[in-house]
């Protein structure tokens, strides 16, 4: 007996003892994470267990209702800024922790799990509201640190937020309560709710609200007002009064809001039921004309919300409803979401919205009341409808594909009129469901031409777009998916990227995939791939590694058929060269090259070849080669484009400036739509530049070179940089005699490109080839064309000389003579010699040469051959003068000067002791002197383009 009374007291003392030594304590896995506006711990309990949370001064305190054992160094280690000092009791049954100013701690349950959150800011940050409105508040009435709005209307929009025209807010009062009248130009949808003090108005779209009439005292109604910044749309956050009520509904485009006293009710409200799901059971809000989800944070109460708007005036939420994931806020319009878990799966449909969960959803019979009776078959438009349903659209699998069709293709032998349409609707999406574009497009055709009116039908343009896509003609995909009727449709957005990808808008791509992304869900993996890739390329393109690297690994776990999976793989391969493995990513690389699936192994190569070029392991000349041959194992889409473009300034690199600029033109004229075209042409531009501008070309025969700018002038800058490009080439051409050409150049510059002083200068150039190249009528003609009223005094003076130039050779030597009257420069000199021996006045012929000569006979320097020319040209007038006088004076003073040089026998035969009106003399001695004129006048003329052209 007493062996079995101490034994059961050591039995006793055993069990009692057993929580001390801890083998009853449960292991608790425990996973921490640091978010933007909170931090956050997860209990996983192998059962359920309850559990209390306290705080107080700073202080707060997890207590669960039985012991755990945790990994607190695995905890700490996360440096959680909000959840600070963690310390476990003895017992093991609480956790403690530090709380930093502003920080409170929320918390759930979420099926097996306890989440305990820290929200607010770590630190105090004094909040500055955006483009907030005033409301009078009294000075009582505000809470501590919180300020009244600004004066300034709500105009500054959020990054990346597309304003829309401003809404105008009027108020006035009516019979127990407070009417708001938002003024907006199209009907949009609305979410209008009461929490915790405030009142939430919410349009689709951002814009800014004029709320100029709330100013002044609104007595106890409302007493803060303000605008919160929203990219997608129109936040706007009232403080009011305690004991109102909210009632919305909407007059044509303008939504009414009205504050009440007396308790009211959704006009229409919207049910929310149970149904059955694939993974578990959801809950379903039946409602139409539903606006895109909208994430905000409340700062009030410091938590997320997803609000949905809906167009529909009066719909809203009557009661709370409350599940152990999330709950359904009551509102006048909309639908909002507290969420009370991370892997919540809001999903807005055509016919309303879904809310599941990965795992489905916690709920327990008779927590809400089901879609549809047990047993009962649910009806159609209390089913999700989806804009796309592929599995749908099939009517069975692969096996049933034959019955399938002959049954469709009967129905439509069998239909007649109206109901031929119907029966092709469904052909056509049989077929688009089993991906045969081609099939589905044409039913769709046969479709359009009897009935013009499905063209502005937003379904029969999804189709339609979706088939076109599927056929990779992205434009006209773009174009059907961007018709206003599927601006509300989340699968639109979704088909909406792939559109922007194939056409090469990036930032568009990623915008509608991320707007689209929560439908997601619906999609089987393969269709899911599709989409997800198209982001994932142009996150690529825009250099986002983060995104990429993000949807790359959630994609290599989904069973994909072979030509998804090696996509999947070469994106694999780019996260991994963008991480800065480019080891790894090499043999990825060759993996996907090998597989055999044509788009991703050229692509690969592709990159390959860009990877050993920046390695060094490749010359730029052998990646050369590889992309040529890249060319013609895929065209036709993007890639051709990426292959162009780096072609072509790879070959400018190397110097092959002609090949590169043609390649760079194919790529700008094959792919005109892209939104890339514009970067490609301004490459070439640029390319151009540097080759006429910066002296790239000098390497060139002027040939070569003038055949370059031929091929390629619509290259051509405006302004100065391209004038001056065409003056530099038409130098080099005057240069080597191709005078025609270098007169082309600058004629089409003078007629189409230039006006003013600008014309006058380069016309002044083209005379002067044209007197180069024999040619004095056409150099008359262009500098009396171009004259202008007020020029630079250099300007007049070269113009004025090429025109008396121009006449003189046309021997209209008194025009000449007027237009040089008051000049006394010495080129003026020089033409007037000209004009003179022309006229044959060869007593001015003299005085001109010996003004222009002077004492020069004294001067011991050896006379240059101008000036050889110039005492010849003397010599000559004095003889056809007859002026023997003149010519003994004339050899004494330079019969030394003019010895053993050029010239000198002419001289000597000239002014020799002879009769000087011998004919022979006289033909030999004009003959010289013309001759020699002629000469100086071109070399002087060469010698300016020579010097503006170098």
């Amino acid at each position: 007996m007493r062996t079995g009374a101490f034994g059961s007291l050591a039995l006793l003392l055993c069990v009692g003892l057993l929580p001390l030594a801890g083998f009853a304590a449960d292991r608790v896995s425990i996973r921490s994470g640091e978010h933007q506006d909170f931090s956050r711990i997860v209990f996983e309990w192998p059962a359920t267990v309850g559990y209390q949370v306290t705080s107080e001064n700073g202080r707060g305190q997890i207590r669960f209702e039985r012991a755990g054992t945790f990994d607190l160094a695995a905890l700490k280690s996360k440096n959680l800024s909000r959840l600070r000092n963690l310390v476990v009791s003895e017992d093991g049954q609480s956790l403690s922790f530090e709380l930093p100013p502003g920080v409170v701690p929320r918390h759930y349950r979420s099926g097996g799990r306890i989440v305990l959150d820290a929200r607010g800011e770590a630190k105090p940050v004094e909040a500055k509201p955006a483009a907030v409105k005033p409301v009078a508040v009294k000075a009582e009435d505000k809470p501590a640190g919180e300020k009244p709005a600004s004066d300034k209307p709500a105009g500054d929009k959020p990054a990346g937020a597309s304003k829309g025209p401003a809404i105008t807010m009027q108020y006035e009062p009516i019979f127990n309560g407070l009417r708001l009248t938002y003024e907006l130009r199209d009907p949009q949808p609305a979410a209008v709710f009461l929490r915790a003090g405030q009142l939430w108005v919410i349009f689709e779209g951002y814009r800014p609200v004029d709320q100029a009439s709330l100013k002044g005292s609104l007595g106890d109604r409302i007493k803060l007002a303000e605008q919160l910044p929203h990219p997608l749309a129109t936040v706007l956050r009232y403080r009011v009064g305690a004991g109102q009520f909210v009632a919305a509904h909407r007059r044509d485009a303008n939504w009414i809001v009205e504050l009440k006293d007396n308790r009211v009710t959704p006009q229409i409200p919207i049910d929310v039921g149970q149904q059955q799901a694939g993974k578990g059971l959801r809950v379903f809000m039946p409602i139409e004309d539903v606006g895109p989800r909208l994430d905000l944070n409340d700062p009030t109460v410091g938590d997320q919300l997803v609000v949905m708007p809906v167009l529909g005036p009066g719909r809203g939420i009557a009661e709370e409803r409350t599940f152990a994931q999330f709950h359904i806020l009551p509102s006048a319009q909309g639908i909002v979401i507290e969420q009370q878990a991370d892997d919540l799966e809001i999903v807005r449909y055509r016919n309303g919205v879904a809310v599941g969960a990965t795992g489905g959803l916690a709920l327990s019979a008779g927590v809400v009341p089901a879609i549809m009776p047990q047993g009962v078959v649910e009806a159609e438009e209390e089913r999700p409808q989806r804009l796309v349903d592929f599995a749908a659209w099939r009517r069975g699998g692969p096996a049933d594909y034959d019955n399938v069709r002959l049954g469709l293709l009967q129905r439509l032998a069998n239909a007649k009129g109206a109901n031929k349409n119907s029966v092709r609707w469904d052909l056509a999406r049989f077929y688009l469901g089993f991906s045969q574009p081609e099939r589905a497009i044409g039913a769709l055709d046969v479709m359009a031409s009897s009935d013009k009116g499905l063209l502005d039908n937003p379904e029969f343009r999804a189709v339609r777009g979706i088939a076109n896509l599927m056929l990779r003609r992205f434009e006209a995909g773009r174009n059907d998916l961007s018709h206003k009727g599927l601006d509300s449709e989340i699968d639109a957005y979704l088909w909406r990227a792939v559109a922007a990808d194939g056409m090469g808008d990036w930032q568009g791509a990623l915008e509608n995939y991320k707007r689209g992304a929560d439908g997601l869900i619906e999609y089987e993996e393969a269709d899911r791939a599709r989409l997800k890739l198209a982001a994932v390329h142009a996150a690529d393109a825009l250099g986002d590694g983060v995104f990429m690297a993000g949807e790359v690994k959630t994609l290599t776990g989904y069973l994909l058929p072979p030509h998804l999976t090696a996509e999947v793989e070469y994106y694999r391969g780019k996260a991994l060269e963008r991480a800065g493995d480019g080891a790894s990513a090499k043999d990825v690389y060759k993996k996907v090259m090998a597989s055999g699936e044509r788009e991703s192994a050229a692509r690969a190569s592709f990159a390959l070849a860009e990877l050993e070029l920046r390695n060094k392991t490749l010359a730029p000349k052998d990646v050369i080669d590889r992309l040529e041959r890249l060319r013609f194992a895929w065209r036709g889409d993007q890639l051709e484009l990426d292959l162009l473009d780096r072609l072509g300034q790879l070959y400018v690199e190397m110097g092959d400036y002609r090949t590169g600029l043609r390649t760079l033109r194919q790529a700008a004229t094959h792919f005109d739509n892209s939104p890339r075209t514009r970067a490609i042409t301004e490459r070439m531009s640029d390319a151009f530049r540097r080759l006429f501008l910066d002296g790239l070309v000098d390497s060139m025969t002027p040939v070569d070179a003038l055949s370059l700018y031929y091929d390629f002038r619509e290259l051509t800058p405006l302004g100065a940089d391209g004038d001056n490009m065409i003056r530099r080439l038409a130098d080099r051409l005057v240069a080597v005699d191709l005078l025609d050409r270098a007169a082309e150049l600058l004629e089409h510059q003078v007629r189409y490109r230039l006006e003013g002083v600008a014309q006058a200068t380069v016309a002044g150039r083209l005379a002067m080839i044209y007197l180069l190249d024999h040619k004095p009528e056409k150099a008359l003609g262009v500098i009396r064309a171009t004259r202008q009223a007020a020029m630079p005094a250099d300007v007049d003076l070269q113009r004025r000389h090429l025109e008396a130039r121009a006449l003189i050779d046309t021997k209209r030597f008194e025009e000449a003579e007027v237009l040089l009257e008051r000049d006394s420069s010495k080129d003026a000199e020089l033409l007037r010699a000209d004009l003179y021996w022309g006229g044959s006045r060869w007593a001015e012929v003299v005085r001109n040469g010996e003004r222009i000569l002077g004492e020069r006979w004294v001067d011991k320097r050896p006379l240059s051959n101008d000036e050889r020319r110039q005492v010849l040209r003397i010599a000559v007038a004095l003889s056809l003068d007859e002026n023997v006088e003149g010519l003994r004076e004339l050899r004494s003073r330079y019969n030394t000067p003019m010895a053993d040089g050029a010239y000198a026998g002419a001289f000597d035969v000239i002014t020799a002791k002879q009769d000087p009106s011998t004919k022979e003399i006289k033909a030999l001695t004009e003959s010289i002197a013309s001759v020699n004129t002629l000469e100086s006048f071109m070399a002087a003329y060469r010698k300016e383009f020579d010097r503006k052209g170098a």
